[in-house]
């Protein structure tokens, strides 16, 4: 391989490694803003999503999971999700695994910020390449820890 071929390969890998690190922090973004029909610039529509400690959703299509996301604000005043440390495990050419640690605040009520619930989460992903760029084509939330009350839709909430 040329030094240029050798370049330009390793080029392509960044600039794909940037696009699916990026997928992460937009989701976290749509769900803060409440943006949930845009969902669709994260996740394939058939993507497949599991909440095995927060009420046991699964979810098998975009729709599902607009739909769940959109309950969501039914249940907070205000959340706001933290994406952070998100490492691709594995890249080939159309296909990628990650995970990310999410940190996750929401409160029930602005006028008592006592009434709160914060959970810390690992995320695993799979992407896929599309014509459209890099999707989540499947998503697991595992909880780690929790502090507050937790929401009804929640069984078991993690504990520290």
């Amino acid at each position: 391989m040329t030094d240029l071929a050798d370049a330009q390969r390793r080029l392509g890998e960044l600039v794909d490694r940037q696009q699916l690190a990026d997928l992460p922090s937009r989701l976290g973004m749509l769900l803060d803003e409440g943006r949930f029909a845009e969902l669709d610039s994260v996740f394939t529509a058939d993507v497949v999503a599991d909440f095995p400690d927060f009420g046991g959703a699964h979810l098998d299509s975009l729709d599902a999971l607009i739909a769940f996301a959109g309950d969501m604000p039914e249940n907070f005043d205000s959340v706001q999700h933290l994406i952070a440390n998100v490492v691709v495990l594995d890249l080939d050419a159309d296909r990628a695994t990650m995970r990310a640690n999410l940190v996750w605040w929401s409160t029930y009520s602005a006028d008592d910020p006592t009434d709160y619930w914060v959970v810390g989460s690992v995320y695993r992903f799979q992407a896929v390449r599309t014509e459209v760029g890099w999707r989540l084509s499947r998503m697991e939330l595992s909880g780690r820890w929790s502090d507050g009350r937790a929401p009804d839709f929640v069984q078991t909430p993690p504990q520290r």
